[in-house]
Order: structure tokens, then sequence, then C-alpha cells
């Protein structure tokens, strides 16, 4: 997992975690394990400045405090309702023809989205992760920012030292792009859940293309999961006409 502390003030910080590239693991300990991650800076910087006994501030048992939330965290997550269409691609031998019209017209929420690998991974299931970004050529090698926002009112708002403009950073945004895919394999049978830039924007044509949203493939479509992987790790994405919409819910 990468992690980064961006500071904002002299007593504000952004905390970024990323997870890297993952293969073959099982969804809830690899979740548990980030999520633990991921809370335990700022779990150690609130117990370190409260009253509580030395006892509790040191490492070990910040860990274990991080770890008890992490799991309430994600066992929530596990408890969610998924769509039956969803559940139906797990469950059953489903043609190509099949599964794209379980899908058709079915919307998630972000926090389903990882009911998803939790509920595969509960029948058998593992689960691998795979990210490619990139940014302008032209500003591989930059001072760039810790930190860049693109505001809904088209303004910056970035942290640490820079040379670049505002509307150099503005470009950085908009062009970058990254891509996204979570497999689950079960040896026999493999599934994709796959997002990029523009999809997760809304900025894709087809009748789901302008909302949020996710794409689908699995080993009925043809194409071999080897393939699709290289594809992934170099930033192309395979052809999928699924769209399963992300809410804000």
């Amino acid at each position: 997992m990468a992690h980064q502390i961006i500071p904002k003030n002299e007593t504000e910080y952004i905390i970024a975690n990323t997870i890297d590239d993952i293969e073959n693991v099982d969804a809830k300990e690899a979740f548990i394990k980030f999520h633990a991650d991921s809370i335990y800076p700022a779990l150690e910087a609130i117990v370190k400045n409260s009253p509580l006994d030395e006892t509790c501030k040191n490492p070990i048992s910040i860990h274990l405090a991080a770890t008890k939330i992490a799991e309430e965290q994600i066992n929530k997550t596990a408890s969610l309702d998924l769509p039956e269409g969803i559940k139906q691609l797990f469950q059953k031998e489903l043609s190509k023809k099949e599964q794209i019209s379980l899908l058709k017209g079915v919307t998630i929420s972000q926090e389903q989205l990882g009911t998803i690998f939790l509920y595969a991974s509960d029948i058998g299931y593992k689960f691998s992760q795979y990210r490619f970004s990139d940014k302008p050529k032209k500003y591989i090698g930059a001072d760039l920012p810790s930190f860049i926002h693109l505001k809904d009112d088209g303004t910056i708002e970035h942290y640490g030292e820079t040379s670049l403009t505002d509307g150099q950073m503005k470009e950085i945004v908009i062009v970058s792009g990254f891509v996204l895919a979570r497999i689950l394999n079960n040896g026999t049978h493999w599934h994709c859940f796959y997002q990029n830039k523009n999809g997760v924007s809304g900025k894709e044509s087809g009748q789901y293309g302008s909302k949020s949203h996710i794409h689908y493939i699995s080993d009925s479509f043809g194409i071999s999961l080897d393939e699709i992987i290289k594809g992934f790790k170099g930033g192309i994405c395979p052809h999928s006409k699924v769209h399963i919409v992300l809410n804000d819910k």
C-alpha cells in the first residue's frame, strides 16, 4: 500500500492511501489490512494527544484498535444487499448474452462495489487489482505539488511547492487518466469490474455512458485473462458495452 501524508497547514493534513497491484488474495483480509493501515496515522495522532494511559499509546495497541475499526467497516460493507443479477453472475453458468442481460440497468453504490468483492470471496473467488495512471508527457519531471484538486467551479486547490501555474495544474488534472481493474477468479471462471476516468466522470457514449459507471467483462466474453491483465497494466481497457451505474448513496 502506498501511504502519503500531505500537510495542508500547521494543523491539518491530507492522508492519501492507494492499494498497490495485488493478485489472488482473500478480499476480506486485504481490505481489512488496507483500511487498518489507512486509519493508523490519524488514530495515532488522536491517541498521542489524548489523556489516555500510556499503555494505550504504543504502536501495537493503536494498530489493534485500527484493525478493530477496519473489521467493523468491512463487515458493514459485507452485510449490504446486492442486486440479484450480480449475485447470479457468481452462482450460475452463464453466457455472455445472459450476463449482459442480467446487468442491464443495474445501479449500485460505491460501497456495494466492495460488497461484490466480499460476496465473491465468501464463495471461493480470489481477488486481484491492477491500477494504471498517467499524466501529460510534457509534465514528466516537473516539480509537481503534493496534491492538486480541480474544484467544481473550475478553480485549482493545491498543497506543496510548485512553479506550475494554475492553468498548467488544471491541464494535468483534465488530461491525466487512470484505469482501475478488479478481477475475481475461482480457477474456472473470472469476472472483472473495471473503471477509467471517462467512465467514472460520465463522459462516455452509450445508454448509461453519461452517468458515472464501471464496466464488466468475464471469461464468457471470449478474451483471455492474461490478455486483459496485460492491457490493464498498459492502460488499455477491453471493449465492453456493460455499464453498471454508480450512484451517490
